[in-house]
């Protein structure tokens, strides 16, 4: 494994690095990673590593990019670096908009946190007036793509903007995952769903089976945008009826969050599934994914 600390490589110089795991998410949170070190002997008080500072680890797999060290613990015998990239304004801030585009706050938060950004086939609609109410630009914006239908996915400095109609569209990798290997949720899926700010409720789906219910604080400007708000979270919501996790050998780092593959198992029979979230141990050579069934086909 290669580790770069404040531009300069330090791999030789390491003693042992007990674990490096990296993170990566499709539902709006950051990259993390957390590096520790063999400490037994305290003899990393001569390096003395502070937040803020810049570190990168790598392999043949995978790369976390630059990211800052944001905490830094001894655990036991173990010095452990907790990192996150490198992101500005991820305080709380109070903003308003009028007859802007989804897109464009998408690229005026991209801006404010220093990220480049990309969009895949998402669909611009326009707000009235819309408020950031002392959220972080992160949250605000991961609230607002659920209300779309869209991912988010912050990584190595660049954000990435996924809409589910582009997910459905990905074509499924040749990886099959084995039941007998995965911890499996399988519950009934929301049939319906209700969207309100308190004056105008939007609903999607039917009134057969359990449906699923979301309060917000933005106002709803039209029963049109509030059906759709509610079609996209019945969507978001099922995501964690019917879903799983599995620990596999070797870094696949091939697999990602927005990769589909497909599960085999009793219940699902070959059905493909999408990442949802992936942890790449680079010294242990793992890999452990979180998957969801986006629709019960």
């Amino acid at each position: 494994m290669k580790l770069v600390y404040e531009g300069a490589e330090i791999t030789d110089k390491m003693t042992t690095i007990r674990r490096c795991e990296l993170n990566q998410y499709l539902n709006g949170h950051i990259d993390t990673m957390t590096i520790a070190f063999d400490n037994s002997q305290g003899q990393w008080t001569g390096w003395a590593p502070k937040r803020g500072d810049k570190l990168q680890a790598s392999d043949d797999h995978a790369d976390s990019g630059v990211m800052v060290v944001t905490a830094i613990r001894q655990e036991g015998a173990e010095m452990v670096l907790d990192c996150a990239p490198l992101l500005n304004h991820q305080i709380g801030q109070v903003k308003g908009w009028k007859n802007a585009s989804f897109t464009q706050l998408c690229r005026n938060a991209a801006g404010r946190l220093g990220l480049e950004i990309k969009f895949y086939q998402v669909s611009d609609h326009k707000y009235e007036g819309i408020e950031q109410k002392g959220e972080s630009d992160l949250i605000f914006l991961s609230n607002l793509c659920k209300l779309e239908g869209c991912s988010m996915i912050v990584s190595d400095g660049k954000l990435r903007i996924l809409s589910d109609v582009y997910l459905d569209s990905l074509d499924v990798a040749d990886f099959t995952l084995q039941a007998d290997g995965c911890r499996i949720t399988d519950r009934a899926l929301f049939t319906g769903c209700e969207v309100s700010d308190g004056k105008t409720t939007g609903k999607a789906g039917n009134n057969k089976g359990e449906k699923t219910y979301f309060s917000t604080d933005r106002k709803l400007e039209s029963i049109g945008q509030a059906n759709r708000f509610a079609a996209n979270m019945l969507r978001y919501a099922n995501r964690d009826r019917k879903c799983g996790s599995i620990l596999c050998n070797g870094v696949l780092d091939t697999l990602m969050p927005g990769s589909k593959i497909k599960i085999t198992n009793d219940y699902w029979k070959d059905k493909p599934v999408i990442i949802t979230r992936a942890r790449y141990y680079l010294i242990k050579q793992q890999t452990k994914l979180w998957f969801s069934l986006l629709r019960d086909e």
